[in-house]
């Protein structure tokens, strides 16, 4: 649905960025359970319909306590979305370990090893990625 909204709109692209990018910080994302307006500001964002209907209901805070409560809500959140990221992690290597094939390579065999740093003075489409050939001399225990 945002991509048809950035087709039709592509003249006027740089008038809508900043609300699609608070749009953006203000949603909840999927791997960290907040949004990132929330993660960096310990609240959510304040928007248009705060004004028409009023702020959602809170106890007022005093000066004493709001520090101490802004931490705890900080910590309790930041530890929420590392568990959220591990999670999320975790799903992600199961999702990438059932594609993934183990190679085992023989003892006496050779073999080219991907080594993809850029050399200086050479484009990358004329430099090689692969060092080698290198022989297999010992397959160690797993």
């Amino acid at each position: 649905m945002l991509a048809k909204w950035i087709q039709a709109n592509q003249r006027d692209w740089d008038e809508k960025l900043p609300a699609v990018a608070f749009a953006y910080r203000v949603s909840e994302h999927e791997s960290t359970g907040f949004s990132p307006y929330f993660l960096m500001h310990v609240r959510e964002a304040r928007i248009p319909a705060d004004i028409a209907y009023g702020p959602m209901p809170s106890e007022p805070a005093t000066e004493s306590n709001l520090v101490a409560d802004q931490q705890v809500a900080l910590r309790s959140a930041f530890d929420f979305a590392r568990q959220q990221l591990g999670k999320a992690a975790s799903k992600r290597k199961h999702s990438y370990d059932l594609r993934a094939r183990p190679q085992a390579f023989a003892v006496d065999s050779w073999f080219w090893c991907l080594v993809p740093r850029r050399r200086q003075g050479r484009y990358r489409k004329w430099q090689c990625l692969y060092e080698g050939p290198f022989q297999v001399v010992n397959v160690l225990a797993r």
